[in-house]
């Protein structure tokens, strides 16, 4: 879902996250259970590691094509006449900001 370019797919990626912020809650408040509280914790927090993990991996690897792209000599995307295909597309994480 984080490597879609649909909108609709990345605001999607969070709801995980609302889910076990959820079952945290009736856990602590309604069960009295602080250790089911610290299981569902220690659960969002692997979660969230590998999220941000990926998504470093996803920026990473965008820059460095980003980059690799620019060095390209003009003349050499000239001579292929097919020079669109080494051009880097943008990506667009502008729905995570808006989903706090």
């Amino acid at each position: 879902m984080i490597e879609s370019q649909n909108a609709g797919l990345l605001e999607s990626v969070l709801m995980p996250f609302d889910i076990y912020n959820d079952s945290a809650q009736q856990a602590l408040v309604i069960l009295k259970q602080r250790f089911l509280y610290d299981e569902i914790e220690a659960e969002v927090n692997h979660c969230f590691d590998i999220f941000v993990s990926k998504l470093c991996e996803i920026i990473f690897t965008y820059y460095k094509s980003w980059a690799a792209s620019e060095l390209l000599d003009p003349s050499f995307l000239f001579a292929l006449g097919n020079g669109e295909k080494f051009s880097v597309q943008p990506m667009r994480f502008t729905a995570l900001p808006n989903l706090g």
